[in-house]
């Protein structure tokens, strides 16, 4: 996360709420960030009723452990490196700078991935066009098969 101030302020912002006990808060934040502005008409259509009180339910688990373990992965060119399996590389059109920048390293770093940018949608993707994001899986996975 250091390497991008933006999350590293949107992340501070949402521990301090969560913190100060205001979940409601924390996950505003969050999702403004991730998901933007819009994120309540953008989601809700797609995702099951209830999904706010959910993601309120799973703050303990992204704040207290998912966030720490990003912070600390150490995953590089060398790592990529070892990966010979197809890759998929998905990001949405109008994703932040932070997520589009990882997106073109990973293209540099993985030269035989598959790159695909879905337009019209943020890094919360699967959950504002999960259609277009199934259709790219469903085609990645029919020409790439999993096998033992």
């Amino acid at each position: 996360f250091s390497k991008y101030p933006d999350l590293m302020d949107v992340m501070s912002t949402v521990g301090a709420r969560y913190h100060a006990g205001d979940r409601d808060g924390a996950v505003e934040a969050f999702l403004n960030e991730l998901a933007g502005p819009d994120f309540e008409d953008r989601i809700s259509p797609s995702v099951p009723d209830g999904w706010r009180e959910r993601f309120k339910s799973e703050l303990d688990v992204v704040l207290q452990f998912e966030a720490p373990a990003m912070s600390e992965w150490s995953f590089s060119r060398a790592d990529a490196a070892h990966i010979t399996c197809p890759v998929l590389n998905m990001t949405g059109g109008r994703s932040q700078p932070y997520f589009r920048e990882v997106h073109e390293l990973l293209k540099e770093w993985f030269p035989h991935a598959e790159n695909v940018v879905i337009p019209d949608v943020n890094h919360y993707m699967f959950d504002t066009n999960p259609r277009e994001c199934a259709d790219q899986l469903a085609n990645f996975f029919a020409r790439h098969p999993i096998s033992k």
